[in-house]
């Protein structure tokens, strides 16, 4: 009986099934600095990891490496994206003794 084996190469655009999704990257004062095809493009660029763009898509956080991210389809020139101007909520952790809320 005799047994195949099948090699396969896996790359980066092999594993990533999502389509590319548009962003735009602003500075910490809210200017435009480009519009770019997708994280892993805008990762490249600016030498960023992806993960980090996508925290700060996601919002977990407020920036990263002095870059603030905002999907394509919900950005508004006439919108002030300073620092100064966000909020960052931080997450709420359940505590196991009694049960309450508390901030992290």
């Amino acid at each position: 009986m005799c047994q195949r084996i099948y090699h396969s190469i896996v790359t980066k655009d092999s594993m990533n099934p999502c389509p590319p999704v548009e962003l735009v990257c602003l500075n910490l004062q809210g200017e435009l600095i480009d519009c770019y095809e997708s994280i892993r493009i805008a990762s490249d660029k600016l030498n960023i990891c992806e993960s980090n763009i996508s925290g700060v898509l996601k919002g977990r956080g407020l920036q990263t490496k002095g870059y603030f991210f905002v999907l394509k389809e919900y950005y508004n020139p006439e919108k002030n994206y300073s620092l100064k101007h966000r909020k960052f909520v931080k997450a709420v952790k359940k505590s196991t003794n009694n049960h309450n809320y508390t901030k992290r």
